[in-house]
């Protein structure tokens, strides 16, 4: 009977030891999360002293350029801030804890440093990196603060070389509150981590540079900031085939006018259907560019040009119409003029013979001189707009986006 009752309660302390134990393993996290938060403030900067810098670590991983908004002159991407610090308050020796040596905390319960993007265009702070992130935090006493989202900063866009653009925009971290003496901010890489970039379809990242510079407040106090440096360069495939060749060929198509027969009363139509479409193209980049007067885009100088050219080029061809009809008595001096000097320097011969040579007939009539002078005005405009239009395209598109 004695027997039993011992084995009875040897079995009942052996029961209770192992679903001690195991609760206990279960729970060690809790206790070590407890032992953490007692007596933890979290408004208070993690150090012994007064005297002493918190020292935090940047790190940004930049995943995609999501958006380049030229019209509203800002730069959207999407990226990771890694932040590291020590936090003497949060150490704890792993053997007394199961060996457990790294636990995730909810960012709102640590101190975090009061890091902000100081040139946002959306929003100062970013309430979501406290609200859905959470903080790594190792036995050492280190805390790895990762958190992640869309960062919108305003950025000065020069279009002068649209679509041949380069850019360069900032994004500036800055420690809003704390002193450079209170929380010191470095960078962990010169460079910004492109890991796991992934590339935008319309612009090219060439470079990046990350620079720790300081930032005065309104007390005689500096601020330590980093400024993050994103070069990038535009695709131009898309609007060279949308815009700048449809340009270019509306260009020289506009001096087929000068081939057009003058009976057929469609020379002057067809200018001012190629203004008009130069009309649409500007409609169009309206659309694209910023409305900034500092500097206008190549590709609006050019079509601004190339219409000015069009508007002489729609003068001359109302003037050679009415040469081509006019039925008056030549004027010898302009007779010897085109006919002679013109006459050769365009090249309209018959034969072996020059326009002025054939004309010297007294039988040609006085119609067919006209008419000969038009012919002779029309090559000559040929001439001229295309070795123009050749000239500012090669000037505008082959050399001013290639030069500083």
């Amino acid at each position: 009977m004695f027997k039993s009752i011992l084995r009875y309660l040897l079995f009942i302390g052996a029961f209770a030891i192992i679903c001690d134990c195991s609760t206990r393993t279960n729970h060690t996290e809790t206790d070590l999360i407890r032992y953490l938060m007692l007596g933890y403030e979290k408004r208070a900067r993690p150090t012994n002293n007064l005297s002493e810098t918190v020292e935090v670590m940047y790190d940004l991983k930049l995943i995609e350029i999501q958006n380049v908004d030229e019209r509203d002159q800002k730069l959207s991407v999407f990226a990771w801030q890694a932040m590291i610090w020590k936090d003497i308050n949060l150490e704890w020796n792993p053997d007394n804890f199961s060996g457990i040596q790294r636990i995730v905390l909810p960012a709102k319960n640590v101190w975090l440093p009061d890091l902000v993007q100081e040139n946002n265009a959306l929003e100062f702070y970013n309430e979501q990196f406290t609200k859905y992130f959470q903080a790594e935090v190792f036995y050492t006493g280190e805390v790895l603060y990762s958190p992640g989202g869309r960062f919108t900063t305003s950025c000065s866009l020069n279009m002068r070389k649209f679509p041949f653009d380069r850019q360069t925009c900032e994004i500036i971290v800055t420690v809003w509150t704390r002193t450079c003496s209170e929380v010191e901010l470095f960078a962990n890489h010169s460079k910004v981590n492109l890991e796991n970039y992934n590339e935008n379809s319309e612009w090219n990242l060439e470079d990046t540079d990350v620079v720790k510079t300081r930032r005065s407040g309104f007390d005689e106090y500096d601020y330590c900031s980093l400024k993050v440096t994103l070069k990038i360069k535009r695709k131009p495939l898309y609007f060279v085939i949308i815009v700048v060749l449809p340009c270019i060929l509306l260009s020289f198509i506009s001096i087929i006018s000068f081939l057009i027969p003058s009976e057929g009363g469609e020379r002057i139509s067809m200018c001012m259907t190629v203004m008009l479409s130069f009309t649409v193209f500007l409609l169009v980049l309206n659309d694209i560019l910023p409305r900034n007067s500092d500097e206008a885009p190549i590709i609006a100088l050019y079509i601004i040009i190339i219409m000015v050219v069009m508007s002489i080029s729609l003068v001359c061809t109302v003037l050679i119409v009415k040469l081509h009809y006019k039925n008056s008595r030549v004027p010898p001096k302009l007779k010897y003029f085109v006919f002679k000097i013109m006459g050769r320097f365009v090249g309209m011969k018959y034969g072996n013979k020059t326009v002025f040579e054939v004309n010297k007939d007294p039988s040609s009539s006085r119609s067919s001189d006209w008419r000969k002078i038009a012919a002779i005005f029309d090559r000559f405009c040929i001439i001229i707009f295309t070795l123009s239009i050749t000239i500012i395209t090669l000037v505008m598109f082959a050399i001013l986006p290639f030069t500083n």
